[in-house]
């Protein structure tokens, strides 16, 4: 017999073997086989290889387990979709390297159908505590409760009157105490919501549904309402969130509300966590599995429920190595296993958003706060009227922030800067200090002192002497970051306890995590935060929400940059007032007339979905088009350049297709690469996946090289 077999290296192909005729093997069948000097794992992915002259037999089965037929079309289906070689898909699914392997221990146990034969005092001892015991139990324990040596025991397992059980050693994870449960009392929209959910879970073939719920609904208590429902039937769970660090809070309601802890998978986790819960996975245990992107490719066995929580978020995109959208990749997988997907957002994605006008998912909504009748009042501040230059907080939220200060309550204010200043600059000739490796300035971080470059970690201390015309004491600081408005608050109220919570300042999980428990705890009166504040999180004493820079997100030629500042600033606003009658939001801006202000202003989402489709429709952008882009990058700016030109002759004609480009990276150089952006617009029924195929078919890449296709792009820089 002769399999093809698919590795986890970087290969769009797989590889011909020959299978011994004592083993026995399907698609799926995780096996050993020989490549190059070494031997790896990899999957069955066909039964009927090509014979060639010298081929090699597998090294053997390396795991009972095997993947899904469902998983494998999957992998398969991402490559194609994607246009990312196979074997990197597959490395995914092994987790960035070769299968983990769990620990196992040795368990000693009676063999029933053993004659007992003429046996020593000591093994007799042993077989009298097993008896008693009734269950098998570790050799090593056995060992050392008897006081007996190994060769006992392994006398008796000669003579086949005990048996050895291998199985892997148990993880704290998998195997919990169960804790006391609180289950919570659904609002009667919750229920209407958790019922139609729970009708469609259990459908023949489930239907993607969008969870819609103003922030402060209580979505996440619906969803975990089916989650329960799914486990119940021993199914698999899949939660997605954007960013794991942020999850302290969702991971405590999840253990009230269940009594043990959900199974966390990212980068943090360490291998030997990652190796049980892989393996656990992969023979199909119940669980709930909440991550990142990353956790879509573990081997699910019996995934019923897949959850994309905040859909809308812009970090499920990956979008450097392996380039694919989580919430896309996910729906498609649930697809191919009849598993039921919930997207949970209090902002859809306009792509969401069309699918359901089209009919495509189906949608459920919680139009209305729990507990609390009415969303925070919304008010637009005319930054065009504020008249100090020196400050960049407003009277009008300067006086909201002493009035919540005074009242004991808290406030936060939102800009999604980090560090100091976004520019730094000399004041005698006008010198700007840059990143020497990307077409980036450097920002200042004035908590560390030093100049940071966001784009490739460069960073250097703050210099006292202007390098170009060598002043000295002659750098100023232009723009705010999160350090400069900390600085500011302090200026008008300086008895505040206030906290800055950005990537900087909270690299670890546990520094977010103590930071949390600090604003929970009323220890701190005013965040400063950048994008980490506007996801998930709930502060009862949360009454007040500045937004320092409204205008920030709409600066550049993204097509979605409209989308993604309604989305941010709803999300901001969100987690003021939210249990108390009415919060308040503060939103400063130098365009309140635009009808994006105006909408965040009344809370009115739907009109700003009309125009926004509007306005794509009439150039046929996503998702009343197709988008994919192609990046071409190299350290040699003029090899590039003159590469990219040559691409330009080989463009093949396809209808319905229309290529934009080529253009330099509105960043053009990060980390020493000089790069070029080709932009593929298609219509809605041509895929632009041909077009990119031929085109590519024509181009002999050099090594020294890159180039990069993304599909469905979600940013351009």
């Amino acid at each position: 017999m002769i399999v093809e077999v698919l590795v986890p290296l970087p290969f769009d192909q797989s590889f011909s073997y020959s299978i011994p005729a004592d083993e026995i093997v399907s698609i799926g069948t995780i096996v050993r086989v020989p490549f190059g000097r070494r031997s790896i794992e990899g999957v069955v992915i066909g039964l009927e290889g090509v014979e060639v002259k010298g081929l090699k037999p597998i090294h053997g089965v390396a795991h009972k387990a095997a993947l899904s037929k469902s998983m494998v079309d999957w992998i398969l289906w991402v490559a194609d979709y994607c246009l990312i070689p196979k074997g990197l898909v597959l490395k995914a699914v092994w987790g960035g390297s070769l299968i983990p392997q769990v620990a196992t221990q040795n368990l000693i146990a009676l063999n029933d159908a053993a004659h007992l034969e003429k046996v020593t005092p000591a093994q007799k001892k042993i077989l009298s505590y097993l008896t008693v015991h009734a269950k098998p139990l570790l050799r090593k324990k056995i060992r050392e409760e008897l006081g007996v040596s190994d060769g006992v025991i392994a006398g008796l397992l000669k003579k086949g009157i005990l048996r050895l059980i291998t199985k892997p050693v148990p993880d704290k994870l998998l195997e919990q105490p169960a804790l006391p449960v609180m289950l919570p009392v659904l609002s009667k929209e919750q229920e209407v919501a958790k019922q139609f959910l729970l009708s469609e879970m259990s459908a023949e073939d489930p239907c993607v549904t969008l969870l819609d719920g103003v922030t402060g609904s209580g979505k996440t208590e619906v969803y975990f309402d089916v989650i329960d429902q799914c486990l119940m039937l021993n199914g698999q769970v899949l939660v997605m969130l954007p960013e794991i660090a942020l999850t302290a809070q969702w991971l405590q309601r999840f253990q009230k509300r269940f009594g043990f802890k959900p199974l966390l998978w990212h980068s943090n986790v360490s291998k030997a966590q990652k190796s049980h819960i892989w393996q656990a996975v992969l023979e199909g245990w119940p669980c709930v599995v909440v991550g990142a992107r990353s956790s879509l490719f573990l081997p699910f066995q019996n995934l019923k429920l897949a959850v994309v929580d905040e859909e809308h978020d812009a970090s499920f995109k990956q979008e450097e190595g392996m380039i694919y959208h989580a919430r896309d990749m996910a729906i498609v997988r649930s697809k191919l296993c009849q598993a039921f997907v919930i997207l949970s957002t209090a902002t859809p994605s306009l792509e969401t958003w069309s699918n359901v006008q089209s009919g495509r998912y189906k949608h459920v909504k919680l139009p209305e706060r729990f507990k609390v009748k009415s969303g925070p009042d919304i008010q637009l501040v005319d930054m065009r009227t504020h008249d100090s230059k020196q400050t960049w907080i407003s009277k009008p939220l300067r006086d909201a922030l002493r009035r919540t200060f005074e009242q004991g309550a808290q406030s936060m204010l939102y800009i999604n800067r980090r560090g100091y200043a976004p520019v730094t600059l000399c004041r005698a000739c006008g010198y700007r200090f840059a990143c020497p490796d990307c077409s980036a300035w450097l920002v200042r971080h004035k908590f560390n002192d030093t100049l940071q470059c966001h784009h490739c970690g460069y960073h250097a201390s703050a210099p006292s002497v202007c390098p170009s015309c060598q002043t000295e004491d002659a750098t100023i600081s232009c723009g705010p970051g999160v350090e400069r408005i900390e600085e500011e608050v302090l200026s008008f109220i300086p008895d505040a306890r206030v906290m800055v919570l950005s990537s900087d300042h909270m690299a670890q999980n546990t520094q977010m995590q103590v930071a949390i428990e600090k604003i929970e705890g009323g220890e701190v009166d005013i965040i400063i935060g950048t994008q980490v504040m506007a996801k998930g999180h709930d502060f009862k004493r949360l009454t007040c929400v500045g937004v320092i820079d409204g205008d920030l997100g709409l600066m550049g030629s993204d097509l979605r940059a409209s989308e993604r500042t309604f989305q941010m600033l709803t999300q901001v606003a969100g987690r003021s007032g939210r249990h108390v009658e009415q919060g308040e939001v503060w939103l400063q801006t130098y365009q309140p007339e635009s009808d994006i202000m105006k909408a965040l202003s009344k809370g009115d989402r739907d009109s700003f979905f009309g125009y926004e489709l509007a306005l794509r429709q009439e150039f046929s952008w996503p998702p009343f088009g197709r988008l994919a882009g192609v990046i071409v990058s190299g350290s040699d700016e003029a090899r590039v350049a003159a590469f990219v030109k040559s691409m330009c002759t080989k463009v093949p004609h396809l209808t319905g297709v229309r290529l934009l480009g080529p253009a330099q990276a509105p960043l053009y150089k990060v980390r020493r690469k000089y790069r070029w952006r080709f932009t593929i617009l298609s219509s809605k029924e041509t895929s632009p996946h041909a077009f990119v195929n031929a085109w590519l078919a024509k181009i002999k890449c050099p090594k020294d090289i890159h180039i990069q296709v993304d599909i469905d792009p979600i940013s351009f820089y």
